[in-house]
């Protein structure tokens, strides 16, 4: 009855599934212990201030940061430029005068700037703003990191329902030498996922949304080896956190969904990169208590805003866990 229940989800939910004798993608081949999201934005710039997320400035502190990934996103522009950007409409970023347009909607040169909140609260940074000021509100290229970071790791996560956002990124993945080895990506989007697997099956791919709920169903119910894993990885994204997903900040018992990911993790289906970044939902997520809980969980990486802030913890604690018992990335 459970497996018929699994079938028709995937029949409605993922109508073109990967065949199951199609081989997994592999496993993550750096260290992923402490990512920063969106470029860590809740660092401080000399200025005091907070760096405006997905912005060059954000990941250019980063990387001087050392930290492991830099994790990003990317949309399509109506002219085809694979630029940074998280969401799916514009207003939050940009100002209420964007609420409705898309990235899809504008040429890249016609982008209007980022709102730098802290510097101005009523809108968008000074037009007259010298190149510095420009570049910490501009949204940028993609190939821009790539050039500038060309030996540094990076998740790249698919915002927009788009395969041709995929194919277009690929190209720009295949243009720069040995970035193809330092790159993993995904979607929570399964038919945009299922794209880039066929694009590239030697990039790790995350699991979608679907793919994840799925498999942890089919392996609570000992039904793996109906639903073959071709996946390297998942993310535990706050966006679950009404559901039970969410780590405990004080050492709690867990619920009973958090005890499914436990179980799942620890049979080695998949590498856990738990998902700590958007201020937009319920409480401070980027604090130590939220770290301890992940110290203490089945997690390999920890996906923050503040990254100094992890790296200090670690540096006190010591490494997460699985990291330290230098757990093998499986994929059955």
């Amino acid at each position: 009855m459970m497996q018929r229940l699994l079938d028709v989800s995937q029949r409605k939910f993922a109508p073109n599934p990967i065949p199951g004798d199609c081989p997994p993608t592999p496993p993550i081949p750096f260290p992923i212990a402490v990512y920063s999201h969106r470029g860590g934005w809740l660092e401080r710039d000399g200025s005091g201030c907070h760096y405006v997320e997905n912005t060059m400035p954000a990941f250019r502190n980063s990387a001087t940061l050392d930290v492991d990934v830099l994790e990003l996103d990317v949309h399509l522009t109506k002219d085809d430029q694979v630029v940074v950007f998280h969401d799916k409409d514009m207003a939050r970023m940009c100002g209420r005068q964007y609420r409705g347009k898309s990235i899809k909607d504008f040429n890249y040169d016609d982008l209007p700037p980022l709102l730098d909140k802290q510097a101005d609260a009523a809108g968008p940074a000074d037009k007259e703003a010298g190149p510095a000021d420009k570049d910490r509100t501009r949204i940028f290229k993609l190939e821009e990191l790539f050039i500038e970071f060309p030996t540094f790791p990076i998740q790249i996560d698919f915002k927009a329902n788009s395969e041709k956002l995929v194919h277009l990124t690929h190209e720009l993945i295949m243009k720069y030498p040995g970035r193809q080895q330092l790159v993993i990506w995904g979607s929570f989007l399964h038919n945009v996922n299922s794209c880039a697997y066929k694009v590239d099956r030697s990039i790790p791919l995350s699991a979608s949304f679907f793919r994840m709920l799925l498999l942890m169903t089919a392996h609570r119910f000992g039904l793996m080896e109906s639903y073959p894993i071709y996946e390297s990885f998942f993310i535990a994204h706050w966006v679950l956190w009404p559901f039970g997903l969410g780590l405990e900040s004080g050492g709690g018992r867990r619920t009973c969904a958090q005890w499914k990911v436990t179980q799942f993790v620890e049979a080695g289906h998949f590498t856990l990169i738990v998902l700590f970044g958007d201020e937009r939902r319920h409480a401070s997520i980027n604090n130590l208590d939220a770290y301890k809980a992940c110290h203490s969980s089945v997690c390999h990486a920890i996906c923050t805003d503040a990254p100094s802030l992890l790296q200090k913890f670690l540096s006190e604690v010591g490494p997460l866990p699985r990291v330290q018992m230098n757990v093998t990335i499986l994929t059955k």
